[in-house]
């Protein structure tokens, strides 16, 4: 039986404040997951890959976990975490100082017989805030730390890119709301998945997580940061 929480206990949470200063933009233009909300003038960062060189990902993209290589898939450039081992890989990018931040990007993966892969998106460092696809629960869910704070029925096609989208947000009373969505083709105007958090959210940096279960590497592209948007 999968443990629906691996990728999160195998990569350890890490001191991270001062370590990268850099909260400005690598790639060419802004990500196509911010197409609609925020807008254009919020987005604080994003990165395609386009200008990077093949190997490792140096300067403001940390990685938590080695083997994570920048390469060219079908003339693509993309960040790949690699079929083996199958633990866990970590990334994490953009600007630390801030905490009310949505974060997309876009991920490619397959499944092998019947082992799939778990992947997502994460907020306020690496023991913040996360929305993981687990395609082997057919579930979308979010996460503060380890604890699953919400899930919903997600269907994930193998082969296919997949959008995802996460964001914290103040909301009247005092209160915050970390919420998610996940797509293909079209974004969803409305999120998908949320629930309600009394405690404002620590600052911290976003990040990207992938655990290749199925023994085939999990492909992330178009990275962006932005401010957290006000629509409900």
């Amino acid at each position: 039986m999968i443990n629906k929480h691996r990728i999160i206990k195998n990569i350890p949470s890490i001191a991270l404040t001062g370590l990268i200063g850099v909260s400005i933009g690598i790639g060419i233009g802004i990500a196509p997951t911010f197409a609609d909300s925020p807008t254009a003038d919020k987005v604080l960062y994003s990165n395609n890959f386009e200008k990077l060189p093949d190997g490792e990902p140096e300067g403001d993209i940390v990685v938590l976990v080695k083997g994570v290589l920048i390469k060219a898939v079908d003339g693509n450039r993309v960040l790949e975490f690699p079929a083996e081992p199958a633990e866990g890989y970590g990334v994490i990018f953009g600007p630390e100082g801030q905490n009310l931040l949505a974060v997309s990007a876009r991920f490619m993966a397959t499944s092998k017989g019947r082992r799939s892969p778990e992947f997502g998106l994460g907020l306020a460092d690496t023991g913040g805030y996360k929305i993981m696809a687990m395609p082997a629960a057919n579930e979308l869910q979010l996460l503060k730390g380890e604890d699953v704070k919400a899930t919903i029925p997600y269907t994930w096609k193998s082969g296919s890119w997949t959008f995802l989208k996460l964001q914290a947000r103040q909301v009247a009373d005092g209160k915050f709301v970390i919420e998610g969505k996940a797509w293909e083709k079209e974004e969803p105007r409305e999120w998908m998945i949320k629930f309600e958090e009394q405690e404002e959210p620590a600052k911290g940096r976003a990040s990207a997580w992938g655990s290749p279960y199925a023994s085939t590497p999990i492909q992330v592209d178009d990275i962006a940061v932005a401010a957290s948007s006000l629509s409900k």
